[in-house]
């Protein structure tokens, strides 16, 4: 195995290391040996790549758990032993760790992107659920299409509203499907029937989000949270279904978008205030297909943990049954497509997921609520 505590001294590529008994966290930035909290902490996590992922919150939440400084030479490291991280929560676009069989870098970490990819890919997604009636109805190709439906057009790698293409008739569709001046794989797109939507108080769409805590500790099966603070977004204008504007149809689009709020925010007759219930149990369903498909997590060295903080996005259709749209392993917490969401949102649920993850918390003491 390779020293990681010799790449880690040497090395300009990979970070320092910070430890709090047998805790470790990573920084690429000097500092003194003293025991790092508060504002120092801070500073010394702050634009670390491996730590991508943690907000300003969740870098003071680890700082008040306490405790952690930084080896900065030889000296202060234990010589002939591996040296190893304890957590590291880098973006997508950050540093990847593919092998399950080793401790390195960090006993904590996500899971390999071939893990998350089942749930990025929406036509992985797609496949891993079909039968389930979990998803909106798809069809392989434009000419097994409804000609009097509506349906979207989804780039499998497409985010936050991205590459959505919404159709009315199968001869738009087929046009657009078989252009090829325009440069893209076919194969590349799901193509989804529209589902009768549920309409908020306004006459608008609307979009649930919800988040998933996953996480797999060896000799376990692969384990599940949902957390009870979902959010629902409407639409940024009223729905029409023979209207051409993206934004009656496709929740990210258009401008001035109601504030988000929480399921328990809403008025009583909104068709989303009740559906905690019917999104924990489309989970169920999604979680039993995904164990099966991960077997290969078997092979995980037994002293690491793979997590993966994921937001799920759902629709209710016009008879309040929930259906999933899509998945997303790294989600904006707080910024981007989420900026509007109230800040207390996203520190409980960092938060949180860190008590479980990193600290080993039990998630009766959090928002999270176990899918069997």
């Amino acid at each position: 195995m390779t020293n990681f505590s010799k790449l880690v001294v040497d090395s300009s590529t990979l970070p320092n290391v910070q430890h709090s008994g047998t805790r470790l966290l990573s920084t690429s930035l000097k500092c003194s040996n003293q025991s790092l909290n508060g504002e120092k902490f801070e500073r010394v996590i702050r634009n670390n790549e491996f730590f991508g992922r943690l907000s300003k919150c969740g870098r003071t939440y680890l700082a008040n758990r306490g405790g952690w400084r930084q080896l900065t030479s030889d000296n202060d490291f234990e010589h002939g032993r591996e040296t190893i991280l304890h957590f590291v929560w880098p973006n997508k676009s950050g540093p990847q760790f593919h092998d399950l069989t080793t401790l390195e870098p960090a006993k904590v970490r996500p899971f390999p992107i071939r893990i998350t990819n089942i749930l990025d890919d929406k036509i992985l997604l797609n496949d891993l659920l079909a039968g389930t009636n979990v998803m909106p109805k798809s069809v392989n190709v434009p000419e097994q299409a409804d000609p009097n439906q509506l349906y979207f057009v989804k780039h499998r790698h497409g985010a936050q509203g991205k590459s959505v293409y919404a159709y009315h008739r199968n001869a738009l569709l087929m046009t657009w499907w078989n252009d090829s001046s325009k440069k893209k794989n076919v194969q590349d797109f799901l193509i989804q029937e529209e589902i009768p939507p549920a309409l908020d108080s306004k006459g608008r769409k609307f979009a649930l989000r919800s988040h998933l805590l996953l996480f797999y500790r060896h000799g376990e099966q692969l384990q599940a949270l949902l957390h009870r603070d979902v959010t629902c977004q409407s639409h940024s204008m009223p729905y029409d279904r023979s209207s051409l504007a993206k934004a009656a149809h496709v929740s990210q689009a258009g401008k001035h978008h109601p504030k988000p709020q929480l399921l328990e925010e809403l008025d009583e007759d909104h068709p989303a205030k009740h559906c905690f219930e019917q999104l924990l149990d489309s989970c169920k369903v999604l979680i039993s297909k995904l164990r099966t498909a991960t077997t290969s997590l078997d092979a995980t060295h037994p002293d690491v943990t793979l997590f993966a903080l994921a937001g799920a996005d759902h629709l209710i259709d016009s008879n309040g049954e929930t259906k999933l749209c899509e998945i997303n392993s790294h989600p904006a917490l707080g910024w981007g497509s989420m900026k509007n969401v109230d800040h207390g949102v996203y520190k409980r649920l960092i938060e949180e997921t860190l008590a479980i993850v990193v600290f080993g918390d039990d998630y009766a003491a959090t928002s999270f609520v176990p899918i069997r």
